[in-house]
């Protein structure tokens, strides 16, 4: 499993053509960037984000998430891209089905239940996971029950 970034052609296999030209030109205001390139940006921030809570954790190279979670992205990204409409019509069911499975594998993911790959690249990040408190033992006690007698 190699890990990589996400790429517009991905994002093609969860739209069709018609739609990524919709959400690419759809509600955008003078001077306003494609946002495509931007949820992949954001999508690919948050998958990394869940991957960090997730036990001890090398992380590839910026930018770059494990195969295995391509397709998991894709459900992301697309349902952040068809959500931008006031109207309902790519919203469909199926899509947001997608989008909660695959939320549900985040959390499958940052609880540590989902292996991947060691990078072949990484960051020199090397993340703590989730930081779970400490509960200290009971210290010895200074005094016994017998030398409270009469207090």
């Amino acid at each position: 499993m190699a890990w990589r970034a996400l790429a517009l052609s991905d994002i093609q296999t969860g739209l069709s053509k018609q739609e990524l030209i919709g959400v690419q030109t759809y509600a955008l205001d003078n001077g306003q960037p494609d946002p495509v390139p931007v949820v992949i940006t954001e999508t690919m921030d948050e998958v990394r984000g869940y991957m960090a809570a997730s036990t001890p954790t090398v992380l590839g190279a910026d930018g770059t998430i494990p195969s295995g979670l391509i397709p998991v992205a894709i459900d992301i990204a697309v349902w952040r891209l068809v959500t931008r409409f006031p109207t309902k019509q790519l919203s469909t069911p199926p899509r947001e089905k997608r989008f909660g499975d695959a939320m549900s594998k985040m959390k499958d993911v940052a609880r540590g239940l989902f292996k991947f790959e060691i990078p072949t690249e990484f960051t020199n990040e090397v993340t703590a996971g989730v930081q779970l408190p400490e509960i200290s033992q009971r210290g010895v006690r200074s005094r016994v029950r017998c030398e409270e007698d009469g207090i």
